[in-house]
């Protein structure tokens, strides 16, 4: 089972991808992120991942996320990793 979660945001879609752009944010925005504990250089490009973590401490759990899809004028799709299982949390088209 996939949660999808919808919501409008009154910006422009390139100041949504300044933020989603923005790997150390991610926690900021990411229900249940702690805190990130790496992003690559080339973060926000296709394939590029950032390292998480998720849950409270002491029941942390090291997820990653890499992105699948992105584009600046509307689009952005990102698969985390499902945590201790290692399984691709995917639910991009």
């Amino acid at each position: 089972m996939v949660a999808t979660v919808t919501a409008t945001i009154r910006a422009t879609p390139a100041a949504v991808h300044a933020v989603l752009a923005d790997g150390w944010a991610y926690a900021g925005w990411v229900v249940g992120a702690s805190h990130v504990r790496a992003v690559q250089a080339d973060w926000p490009a296709v394939g590029s991942r950032l390292f998480h973590a998720s849950g409270t401490w002491p029941l942390l759990m090291e997820d990653d996320t890499r992105v699948e899809q992105v584009d600046p004028d509307g689009g952005w799709c990102s698969s985390p990793t499902a945590g201790a299982s290692g399984m691709p949390g995917s639910s991009c088209p």
